[in-house]
């Protein structure tokens, strides 16, 4: 009898950081000789995972559905990687747990799937400030939460030595779809810190539908010297833009984790990040980098032109992020605290 029933969106490694993650978690069980299935919605890159047979519904809800309906009654534990997936958790009495990230909890204005939350017997979030926030929004105690922060292996990328360059390199990278990781509050700092900082400049990598405000506001106020969109990057080649960057800056609203903050770390770069989201909670305000508040008038500004003039500040910084890197979100890391997690009280439900 197959005991566990892991439900993926899907395990595609340039989807973003949730696949990455569940490509982790894939990994984990099958190392640890875990009895379980894979079954996802959109499919998946069969060469980073190591189960042999992988369920794939094709986008399909509907066959989605029905064979998670089918393997329901084939295990007693089931995980579900996403809260939307959880909707298909029914007439059945299975334990299941339901891994949480950020927006995909806080934007849910659904009773049912928040009866299903609570109903779950835990629920596995990245980070405490996603567990506090999702409490806050809707108004309700999840006893069941418990946060185990993820971690970051070399699987995917390459290390090369950095090259020396003439600019200060500012990067941020993710998904332009709106204002929330804070591009327009870096562009606002770009114009005031060029006329100081001639050597100043942005790289962009990500792509979405406010790319093009962005690009209109550089255009609109001649930033164009100082400002580079790369679109999207793949893993493959992104790695080489993390060897020409300085400082990485994403004073965000919306991280439920920031996956993109540990690979800074692990690329020994000092991080500007916000105290309005797991910014805060990852990155260490005066240590690995600053944590700004972004209602307080130029303290964005005030911080990066530190990081600018300041070379040996921007290297003792990024010492101190390889270090957290390494000692609190390697992939051995994220292992051992999903280890912990499933010996200490996932086993018992699986073994009923």
């Amino acid at each position: 009898m197959i005991k566990i029933i892991l439900n993926c969106i899907d395990l595609k490694i340039n989807t973003g950081g949730i696949a990455r993650l569940n490509i982790l978690l894939e990994n984990f069980l099958q190392k640890k000789k875990y009895n379980f299935i894979v079954s996802t919605l959109s499919g998946y890159h069969k060469k980073f995972l190591l189960s042999p047979k992988i369920y794939n519904s094709y986008n399909s809800k509907i066959i989605f559905f029905l064979k998670n309906f089918i393997f329901q009654f084939l295990s007693n534990f089931v995980i579900y990687s996403h809260v939307a997936l959880a909707k298909a958790h029914i007439l059945n009495k299975n334990s299941y747990l339901i891994f949480i990230y950020g927006r995909d909890i806080w934007n849910i204005n659904s009773k049912r799937q928040i009866d299903l939350l609570k109903k779950a017997k835990y629920l596995i979030s990245c980070s405490k400030f996603t567990i506090n926030k999702s409490e806050k929004i809707h108004n309700v105690k999840f006893n069941n939460a418990i946060s185990i922060w993820p971690g970051l292996g070399k699987k995917f990328f390459r290390f090369k030595n950095k090259k020396k360059h003439k600019n200060v390199n500012l990067l941020i990278i993710g998904r332009i779809v709106d204002e929330q990781k804070g591009h327009f509050k870096i562009l606002e700092s770009i114009m005031i810190l060029k006329d100081k900082f001639h050597n100043v400049r942005l790289t962009i990598i990500g792509d979405g539908p406010f790319r093009k405000n962005l690009e209109d506001y550089v255009r609109i106020n001649n930033l164009q010297n100082y400002v580079t969109f790369k679109g999207f990057v793949s893993q493959k080649n992104i790695q080489y833009y993390w060897n020409r960057t300085d400082i990485y800056v994403m004073p965000s609203v919306t991280e439920g984790f920031g996956f993109v903050y540990i690979e800074a770390m692990r690329n020994a770069l000092p991080i500007i990040a916000s105290v309005h989201d797991s910014g805060k909670e990852i990155n260490v305000n005066n240590f690995t980098g600053f944590n700004v508040n972004l209602n307080k008038k130029h303290e964005l500004t005030e911080k990066l032109a530190i990081l600018i003039k300041n070379k040996k500040l921007r290297i003792k910084m990024g010492k101190n992020s390889l270090s957290r890197w390494k000692n609190n979100f390697t992939k051995r890391h994220y292992e051992n605290r999903l280890d912990f997690f499933f010996k200490t009280i996932v086993n018992k439900h699986v073994q009923e």
